[in-house]
């Protein structure tokens, strides 16, 4: 399941997931984040996985590589960074800066990882308070 927030201070997208996350879920937050490249401003996304880990339907990374592709260029340039939420000791701690070296790859933009929510938030917002260079 996929609880979706938009916080209206800092233009963050947060996607709580919990359970397996199923094709109608991924439709469902693909084509909220389509909304928000739609308006042409900066965003920031927040995943949390309270469960700790991250389990999918078939078919899922399929649609989620699908729209990257379609959307790649527009989301480089105005997402100002991923943060993910996660109580998985290996992700949090072992798997760490091999994640966020191959997120920022992928996505363009700074990736990190977090054990509470609250320092993900921060950590969005200093991003988005700070001028890019």
């Amino acid at each position: 399941m996929v609880q979706i927030e938009t916080h209206f201070k800092c233009p963050v997208f947060s996607m709580k997931i919990s359970g397996k996350t199923t094709q109608e879920d991924t439709r469902s937050y693909l084509s909220e984040m389509s909304k928000l490249i739609g308006k042409n401003e900066n965003f920031g996304l927040l995943f949390d996985y309270p469960e700790g880990n991250l389990c999918r339907e078939r078919g899922v990374i399929k649609l989620e590589t699908t729209w990257f592709k379609h959307y790649r260029r527009e989301f480089s340039k105005q997402c100002f960074g991923i943060a993910i939420v996660t109580k998985s000791f290996f992700m949090a701690n072992v798997y760490h800066h091999i994640v966020q070296y191959l997120a920022k790859r992928t996505y363009g933009c700074p990736v990190n990882i977090f054990e509470t929510r609250s320092d993900a938030q921060r950590w969005l917002m200093d991003l988005y308070l700070t001028p890019k260079q």
